[in-house]
């Protein structure tokens, strides 16, 4: 068996031979000779005392040979016509152009015009590269670079590439760093005057739900059930899901309790999920409450002109004060039933 697949294994020249013409590699009568010429006697030497060192040679050797078989079939100085030129013999086309070039000018040029000129002008292009590097030149910037890198760079040139930030990504995360309308950003001075606002000045949404709520009603009156309604939604997604008729018992002493807990429901959806800048973006948010909010969540009471008598007050003190108040310690008024009910 193992016969048969031996003998029906030809060797490499007569697979050649058996090829349609079109497909075999058939070199020039030229190279022909230049390929088929036996090696020199220093390399059938070498050749020798590897095969009766019966090594088997490595990587590294198998290099060296190939350059020394390379630099065998460029020839001496007199052949390649006397050229020192820079030649990467690692390419077979290169090799096979040296030895074409040596026995050209061996031979005296007796070949036909047509070859004589090619190989004329493949001597004037050796010689220009090889004055080309002697002068210094840089070469191109992608020799050099493995298939992967040269990919990358021809796919994305200079200043197109994807990790250079465009205008319009800059500007995107310009508006990514501004402050969270949903943050607090300063602490407003305790005043004299007791203001429920300054209690729930850390919780925009908390803030702005009292003064929807104190909206038509008094301080007073709120401050009655608005811990128990911030026990019951302490947060906006709390209050979206808590149940409407709890939150319509808490709020009916005050009045409009269907309408206001449908608003605080509203308020709070867009609260966490609307893209705002402005509280007045916002259901059921009017001036009062967007005053409110620039002066004790922001720190922006500068730029507020109040119409609330509480929040002109307060205005006219911090600007008395200069903003920095006079030193009043802070305390909430929380009942002591809803500060339980928190607790737990």
């Amino acid at each position: 068996m193992q016969q048969a697949g031996a003998a029906g294994k030809r060797p490499a020249a007569a697979e050649q031979q058996l090829r349609p013409a079109k497909f075999r590699r058939v070199a020039p009568p030229e190279l022909q000779a230049a390929q088929q010429a036996p090696p020199p006697a220093a390399l059938q030497q070498e050749q020798q005392q590897q095969r009766q060192g019966g090594a088997a040679a490595t990587p590294r050797d198998r290099r060296k040979q190939q350059q020394r078989q390379a630099e065998a079939g460029m020839g001496s100085p007199e052949g390649a016509a006397g050229m020192d030129m820079d030649i990467d013999m690692v390419s077979p086309r290169k090799r096979a152009a040296a030895a074409a070039l040596e026995r050209h000018a061996t031979a005296g040029g007796a070949t036909s015009p047509a070859t004589a000129d090619f190989l004329a002008r493949l001597g004037e292009n050796m010689q220009l590269r090889h004055q080309e590097r002697q002068a210094g030149a840089e070469p191109h910037p992608l020799l050099g670079l493995s298939a992967a890198k040269r990919r990358r760079s021809t796919s994305h040139p200079a200043g197109s590439s994807p990790s250079a930030p465009s205008p319009a990504a800059g500007t995107a995360q310009q508006a990514q760093q501004e402050a969270d309308p949903r943050l607090c950003l300063w602490e407003p001075p305790v005043s004299p005057y007791g203001l429920l606002e300054e209690e729930l000045y850390d919780d925009p949404w908390k803030l702005l739900v009292a003064c929807m709520l104190l909206n038509k009603t008094s301080g007073a009156q709120v401050r009655k059930v608005i811990w128990e309604l911030f026990s019951l939604c302490p947060t906006p997604a709390a209050a979206i899901a808590a149940d409407v008729q709890q939150v319509q018992n808490l709020i009916q002493p005050l009045g409009l309790f269907r309408k206001r807990a449908l608003a605080i429901q509203q308020l709070s959806h867009e609260y966490l999920y609307k893209v705002w800048r402005d509280p007045t973006e916002l259901y059921g948010i009017g001036k009062y409450a967007a005053d409110a909010y620039l002066m004790f969540s922001r720190g922006r009471w500068r730029e507020v002109q109040p119409d609330d008598k509480d929040l002109k007050r307060y205005h006219e003190w911090l600007e008395s004060t200069g903003g920095l108040g006079t030193g009043l310690t802070r305390h909430r008024t929380v009942p002591p039933a809803a500060a339980a009910a928190a607790q737990q």
